[in-house]
């Protein structure tokens, strides 16, 4: 056998090189083709030592495959690795179904979503962050490097998006928003870990995970201004529609829960202000409610959007440990207790139930009756 071939590799001609559109980071022309690659500083071309014409080998990629040139992705964003790729794969086939009470995950959602999500560093940081957080849990004997993977991607995420400097506008207010949600998702599941180790910091962490989320409203309820000019536009609808259609006995929780809330509110010996930060509270907590407390998404991820979009008089509230927040508090856990086999969730809603009637004590156990025994009875 020959042990002195040499392989060469001819350069396709200029007529079929490929060309990739400006408008999106995945479009291709008709054309089969490629396109030239800048080659890597790092790496040598296999042509300096050999007497054969070789392709350069190289370790870097053009930024314009990555990101379209309307997106705020600059070349020194791009720092993502194979390991990124693991998480990002690991987060669309692990990660999402598994926030989807019922195992199911609407495709369509995530066929819509997950480009817009994608054009900023910021929310696919964070995403990744996420998905790493998620592997804490399922692969507990390298939880640990778990989580020290997430805090890192997630400071990143905070750098990138802070670095920013952005406003919210139609082109950018989806993956703002989806970079919002994804901040709750994280730090509840860090409260739910930390539950695990110590269930009486449940209701300190929290309100400390609420607290530490102010800026993350503005996001939200800038968003949703300009989220009906959007592809998402339907998701919305269909949203509204689940809770203007939610089964009679979801209507009829509702209703008992929002009535509870206002004669509490009503009765309470505060001021007006007090109260009518707390009555807000309670109006999006009744929009929860209504659109069931077991459904799919997209109804049900408004209780991940819920204690992002709370006020900031109203966390001070929960801070100062005020009864009527802390009850208000109670009947959002026990949505969440309802989601205790989700993996971000875990027991923190009943913990925080429990918590909170044993600090308000007997006076104000008839407005907890409810929730406590709901966690009773499950």
């Amino acid at each position: 056998m020959r042990d002195d071939r040499t392989c060469t590799y001819q350069r396709p001609p200029d007529s079929v090189r490929r060309t990739v559109s400006s408008q999106s980071p995945y479009a291709v022309s008709e054309a089969a083709s490629y396109t030239e690659i800048p080659r890597s500083q790092d790496v040598p071309s296999t042509a300096e030592h050999s007497n054969t014409s070789t392709p350069s080998v190289t370790t870097s990629l053009d930024p314009r495959f990555l990101s379209p040139k309307s997106s705020s992705l600059q070349s020194s964003d791009l720092s993502f690795n194979l390991r990124h790729m693991q998480l990002y794969s690991h987060f669309i086939f692990e990660t999402l179904p598994s926030l989807a009470e019922l195992g199911s995950v609407d495709h369509e959602q995530i066929r819509t979503m997950m480009p817009m999500m994608l054009t900023e560093p910021y929310t696919l940081y964070q995403l990744l962050a996420v998905s790493a957080m998620h592997m804490s849990y399922i692969h507990m004997e390298e939880a640990d490097r778990h989580l020290e993977e997430a805090k890192d991607l997630q400071t990143q995420a905070l750098c990138a998006f802070n670095d920013a400097h952005i406003e919210v506008t139609v082109e950018n207010c989806v993956p703002m928003m989806s970079f919002s949600t994804l901040i709750g998702i994280h730090a509840l599941a860090e409260v739910a870990g930390n539950a695990d180790a110590d269930a009486r910091g449940v209701l300190d962490g929290f309100v400390t995970y609420m607290n530490l989320h102010r800026g993350s409203r503005a996001i939200v309820s800038q968003s949703l201004s300009f989220l009906s000019q959007t592809s998402v536009a339907p998701i919305m609808r269909s949203s509204e529609y689940a809770m203007h259609h939610a089964s009679p006995s979801h209507r009829d929780t509702a209703v008992a829960v929002a009535h509870r809330l206002h004669t509490l509110l009503d009765q309470a010996d505060s001021s007006e202000e007090s109260r009518e930060v707390c009555r807000v509270a309670a109006s999006q907590l009744d929009v929860v409610y209504r659109t069931g407390s077991d459904s799919v998404v997209p109804g049900s991820g408004l209780i991940w959007v819920w204690p992002i979009n709370l006020s900031g008089e109203f966390t001070d509230l929960l801070s100062m440990r005020k009864p009527e927040a802390l009850i208000i508090l109670a009947h959002y856990a026990v949505l969440l207790h309802h989601r205790r086999r989700v993996w971000l969730v875990g027991n923190v809603g009943g913990i925080l139930i429990q918590e909170i009637s044993k600090f308000l004590g007997t006076f104000w156990k008839s407005w907890l009756d409810w929730p406590n025994e709901v966690i009773a009875q499950s």
